[in-house]
């Protein structure tokens, strides 16, 4: 009979065939206390020489990668051995391994635990070790207890069981942090950084992204504490994910900026981290940074062989990128692609790789068929390898919908229905839910069943409600459900449901709550009630209109309410999103330039503003003005834009069948959201002050600075003026607070990375800032800067406030629930009007319009509101025949009135 195997050689062969560092994390723990980790690191060599001899490289690398997690784990192993001598010279086991029988009630329990748990019977798991939690442990046995509840709790979350592995992962204690018998604090230290990891990521698939959040950054200060440098790497990407799905991308992108760096300096594979960076810079949308990461990745995957996880994720991100731009066909060749890639013989890249292609089938017509099936073969060949609970949803969502296209729709419905069901019963990940909901919503009201789609999608909102009644991030958590408001929205115009109200006036109040809660204000959302109330009896309702835009991914909805009619209307157009968020991306670059673009494009000739096309300003007015017929009436358009609209000048859009601006016919006010109106509206003035404010300062390399240094004489009066090196941050934001009328002169700046540190350019220690912010470091860049995180902490109460500096009221589209540029930041401390321009504003026109605007505003007693005095100047500027180059939209549309528009 032959010799049997030492237990570390069969163990180096059960390495081989695990499929995750987790798996193989596992497979250590159960074997710790019989297996010597020094025989265990001998094997293994001698493994990954035999796999290398035998012309098998790519075991022969995973022989390696193996040999390293012993290493790595090596002094966990040695204790836990020890450990287990010790114990059987009293005659009792390690029941980690259980390699002979066990007599101690805990430990009997803890072992059918683990064998019910290897079974994949967790409920029977849970029960079991509901009972071994009655009786009281051992000092030493508390970190094994806690690895074993943490091993349910993962096994619960590959299920889809957040909620559930939530609930059992609360009941892990560590105890003191002392060294016992078992082992000591460099174990514990493993332990309690692998709970936090994965306590991060059960709070964010319950969404409550900032328990999470402070979760991942204790595991990072714990691996960091023990030394532990792959597991603070893991700790710091779950960290970094953790923003990016809470809809903070600046905090995403900066924190996998930092991941890089880290892999960068300590050493590791870059290929991961640069996906990670680029589904933020996409998330954030940087398409151009996004996809050069991605290549980055591709060319270094090509260097390693060209396969695993990282090249699918690496094609669909360009992918993605492609199919964004509207280039279907090279989308649809790159998804592919990743499709061939996934067929491999790691079953974690097939499965996982799998699912995220077939989740790109459903947007690709008969293409999206072909890698459907193609996906079905492979999986029916690997039975058992496509278990998790995302991979399955993912197949089971593509079969619903190819049951439906197939004509048969009741059998797709019961199928959806069906996963919905045990969606919401596991409390499964908050957006795999919220995707099941969509998608059950979507085939009902393609029957149609309205009223059974409306229930499904008013339940799924009634669940936030109670999600941000327990204190969970509200604008993450609203914006995620962005898709459920606007189907409610659009199901609500639509007709043909029971409600106790008015449709349209719900679907305004959802808009309106979908707008502020997503909002940086902390305001409580304005009804439609709220709102009539207010403008019926202001001074401006004869002449004024209220309208509200929604953009969605299906198209575009807009509500108006004119007073003087006391009417609602809405009207729908199928602009979406994407659409307009392209259109100001090309205004930027029409009238900004592109210094990054090849060849380099410069900013508008201001003396020939018609070089450059904006005919797609023609073709987006019809869609964006649909609204316009119902308050055509009124002079006064109080506007709450919404997503790209923020960066369009809607003042400037043709007038549908006419070809005139808006600006002829309408002033444009432009508010956050109802809630701001409101709030903006009721706000007292500033105590009767009559003072006004000048802050003006010119670059160092402007040759004439008086150009921008003497706007005090477009005021027309007596002011308070610090213009030169006499105007530095603090003491224009001194000057900010005794005005009640403030106009700042200088060079612009907006940071996409971070928007609050865009603002207006200062002098600083006997220095005019740099024209130029690129040429000087960030320090230098911050002393000379006005900027928006620092005006957000003042208390002002200025009436009107001016900007006469190049994109001050750009902001970033991209995060939700903060601050997003200067001209929120301003209104957010007190300010009630402020004239900012959208885009980089040329010197000599930008100076005659605000010189009108102000005689318009402070001609003697008369009493003119702002946004009549702006409206007039720009009018007069349209209109003017002397320069009409200055009738481009470019001169007399950058500036636009934000917040209220009255000064009493």
């Amino acid at each position: 009979m032959a010799e049997p195997a030492a237990p570390e050689r069969v163990l180096a062969q059960e390495l081989l065939s695990t499929s995750t560092l987790q798996e193989a994390r596992g497979l250590l723990a159960r074997h710790a206390g019989r297996c010597r980790p020094d025989v265990l690191l001998r094997e293994l060599d001698a493994l990954r020489a035999r796999l290398t001899a035998a012309g098998r490289p790519a075991e022969a690398a995973l022989a390696e990668f193996h040999r390293r997690t012993v290493q790595d784990l090596q002094g966990f192993l040695a204790g836990a051995s020890d450990h287990a001598g010790r114990l059987r010279q009293h005659g009792r086991t390690w029941p980690l391994g259980y390699p002979e029988p066990v007599d101690e009630p805990r430990a009997l329990l803890e072992q059918d635990a683990t064998r019910l748990m290897q079974r994949g019977d967790l409920d029977g798991a849970m029960a079991v070790l509901r009972r071994a939690g009655a009786i009281a442990p051992r000092p030493e046995e508390v970190p094994r207890l806690a690895g074993l509840r943490m091993t349910l709790a993962h096994e619960l979350r590959s299920r889809g069981r957040s909620g559930e592995a939530l609930a059992v992962l609360d009941t892990v204690d560590f105890g003191p942090r002392s060294g016992g018998a078992l082992a000591g604090d460099a174990v514990t230290d493993q332990l309690r950084t692998r709970f936090q990891r994965l306590r991060g990521l059960l709070c964010d698939d319950n969404g409550a992204y900032e328990e999470a959040r402070n979760a991942f950054q204790q595991a990072v200060d714990a691996a960091q504490a023990h030394g532990d440098l792959e597991s603070q790497y893991h700790a710091h990407t779950d960290l970094a994910a953790s923003y990016l799905k809470a809809g903070r991308t600046r905090e995403g992108v900066r924190e996998f900026r930092r991941v890089l760096a880290f892999v960068e300096a300590k050493g590791g594979r870059l290929i991961g981290v640069l996906n990670n960076l680029g589904a933020a810079y996409a998330q954030a949308g940087d398409a151009d940074a996004a996809r050069s990461c991605y290549q980055r990745s591709l060319r270094l995957s090509a260097d390693e062989g060209g396969e695993g996880l990282s090249v699918v994720n690496a094609l669909l991100g360009v992918g993605d990128l492609a199919w964004d731009a509207g280039n279907v066909t090279e989308a649809g060749e790159l998804y592919f692609q990743a499709l061939l890639k996934s067929m491999s013989r790691d079953t974690r890249v097939v499965a996982e790789g799998m699912a995220l292609v077939v989740s790109r089938a459903e947007k690709m017509g008969a293409d999206g068929e072909a890698l459907l099936a193609t996906a079905e073969t492979f999986k029916a060949s690997l039975p058992g390898t496509f278990t998790g609970w995302h991979t399955q949803l993912t197949f089971r969502l593509a079969q619903a919908r190819r049951r439906e296209r197939a004509g048969q729709p009741e059998q797709a419905i019961a199928d959806l229905r069906e996963l919905h069901a045990e969606a919401v019963r596991q409390s499964a990940d908050v957006q795999l839910r919220l995707l099941v909901t969509e998608h059950l919503a979507e085939t009902l009201l393609r029957r149609p069943r309205p009223q059974e789609a409306f229930d499904v999608l008013w339940d799924a909102r009634a669940g936030l409600l109670r999600a941000r009644s327990a204190g969970q991030d509200t604008p993450a958590l609203v914006a995620l459900h962005h898709r459920i408001y606007e189907s409610l929205i659009t199901l609500l115009l639509d007709g043909g449901l029971r409600l106790p109200e008015s449709a349209p006036r719900l679907a305004f109040d959802l808009h309106e709550e979908y707008k502020t809660w997503t909002g940086a204000t902390g305001a409580d959302p304005a009804t439609f009630a709220a709102v009539r109330d207010c403008l019926r009896t202001h001074p401006d309702a004869p002449t004024c209109a209220y309208l509200s835009y929604f953009c969605g991914t299906r198209g575009l909805i807009a509500f108006a309410y004119v007073p003087r009619h006391d009417r609602l209307g809405f009207a729908r157009s199928p602009v979406t999103t994407r659409t307009l968020r392209q259109a100001a991306e090309r205004l930027r670059r029409t009238f900004d330039g592109d210094p990054d673009a090849f060849p380099p494009q410069a900013p508008l000739p201001a003396r020939r503003p018609w070089k450059r096309d904006l005919g797609f300003f023609d073709d987006l007015a019809p869609d964006v003005l649909a609204i316009l017929p119902q308050a055509s009436e009124c002079e006064l358009l109080c506007v709450a834009a919404d997503g790209p609209l923020h960066d369009l000048p809607l003042h400037a859009l043709p007038l549908p069948g006419e070809g005139r601006p808006v600006v002829e016919r309408h002033a444009v006010v432009l508010v956050g959201s109802a809630a701001d109106m409101l709030r903006l509206a009721t706000a007292p003035p500033a105590d009767g002050n009559p003072a006004v404010y000048v802050a003006a300062v010119a670059a160092r390399e402007d040759p004439d600075p008086g150009r921008l240094e003497n706007d005090a004489e477009l005021i027309g009066r007596p002011v308070t003026a610090d213009s030169g090196i006499a105007a530095t941050p603090d003491t224009v934001a001194g000057g900010l607070r005794g005005a009640s009328v403030a106009h700042l002169a200088g060079h612009g700046w907006f940071d996409p990375a971070e928007p609050m540190d865009s603002g207006v350019f200062l002098a600083h220690d006997g220095r005019r800032p740099p024209r130029h912010p690129h040429t000087v470091d960030v320090r230098t860049r911050l002393d000379h800067l006005l900027t928006a995180r620092r005006l957000a902490r003042e208390r002002l109460r200025l009436d009107v406030l001016t900007l006469r500096a190049c994109s001050t009221a750009r902001r970033d589209a991209h995060s939700t629930g903060y601050l997003e540029g200067i001209v929120q930041a301003l209104l957010q401390a007190g300010a009630r009007t402020v004239v900012a321009t959208l885009w980089d504003v040329d010197d000599a026109s930008s100076r005659r319009l605000f010189a009108g605007f102000y005689r318009n505003l402070l001609d003697g007693d008369r009493v003119t509101p702002p946004w009549r005095a702006l409206w007039e100047a720009q009018r007069a500027m349209a209109r003017d025949p002397d320069r009409p180059w200055e009738t481009h939209p470019y001169h007399w549309a950058a500036p636009a009135l934000f917040g209220a528009w009255r000064q009493a």
